[in-house]
């Protein structure tokens, strides 16, 4: 038998990963006076972002062990102190799988944008929206509790509407749908405000359901936790929803989460 070869990674090429897509959203705004450079840089960071997450992913493909040691950032830093969370990165195959897909398909529709956007206004709130957009997804795929997951998942959803709705003046040609085209009776037809508008309220309903699933969770933990390893190492609160009659209802109140992003039945109607 040959033992299996091993790779140590420092903790903050995990943080460049949603990091620098955050830091290219901040950007954005202070070089709205030198286009070409903003547009340029905007790509830049999620290009940036998508090496780290190929660095962190090529040991894997290897197949060696992968640890984490801080450096620069921990991998895990106090938030709410008072409850004991942290916000932290979870290194695994899986998570580190989903972010080099996330990145790297990011970073192509980054670069996509580069012609496709050319000559539109308002491009200084397009590339800060989809950079931010990008790091609020880095985190929901990296993050190594339900709390952190949930604020990158809200930020995906502030994201998501300013971006359905950027054509926010509503001119005709930027209608979603074929003005004048009905069926049943109903307008096939929405201005972009309208229709990231729907977005916004349609995914929120399935967002409570997923806070209080959430919570309930972390209410029903012993300890108390938000963390996904500590969840794991402890069965107790599998217990605990089941006995009162709350297990299958508490995933359902999460998954709800997920039907309304995806837009499934019954909060699909936000997707036209």
């Amino acid at each position: 038998m040959t033992n299996q070869l091993s790779a140590i990674l420092p903790s903050y090429y995990l943080w460049m990963v949603v990091l620098l897509p955050y830091a290219g959203a901040l950007i954005a705004p202070l070089l709205a006076k030198a286009p070409k450079v903003r547009n340029l840089l905007a790509v830049l960071f999620s290009f940036v972002a998508a090496l780290f997450a190929l660095l962190l992913l090529i040991p894997i493909l290897q197949g060696q062990s992968v640890s984490v040691y801080d450096s620069v950032i921990p991998s895990s830093l106090p938030w709410i102190p008072e409850i004991g969370v942290n916000v932290g990165l979870l290194h695994d195959p899986y998570t580190v799988i989903l972010a080099n897909v996330v990145a790297w398909v990011s970073f192509l529709i980054m670069f996509y944008s580069l012609e496709y956007m050319k000559g539109e206004e308002g491009l200084t709130r397009y590339w800060f929206f989809m950079n931010f957009f990008l790091g609020s997804m880095q985190l929901i795929v990296l993050s190594d509790n339900f709390l952190s997951l949930f604020v990158g998942w809200e930020l995906v959803g502030l994201c998501s509407y300013a971006l359905i709705g950027f054509y926010y003046s509503d001119e005709k040609k930027y209608w979603v749908g074929t003005p004048g085209r009905s069926a049943l009776g109903e307008e096939q037809a929405y201005p972009p405000s309208h229709a990231g508008m729907k977005a916004f309220v349609m995914t929120r309903v399935g967002d409570v359901a997923m806070l209080i699933g959430i919570i309930l969770l972390f209410v029903y933990s012993v300890p108390h936790t938000f963390n996904y390893q500590q969840l794991a190492n402890s069965t107790g609160w599998v217990l605990s929803l089941s006995r009162s009659g709350l297990l299958v209802p508490v995933a359902l109140l999460i998954f709800g989460g997920a039907v309304g992003k995806s837009a499934q039945f019954p909060l699909h109607e936000w997707l036209p």
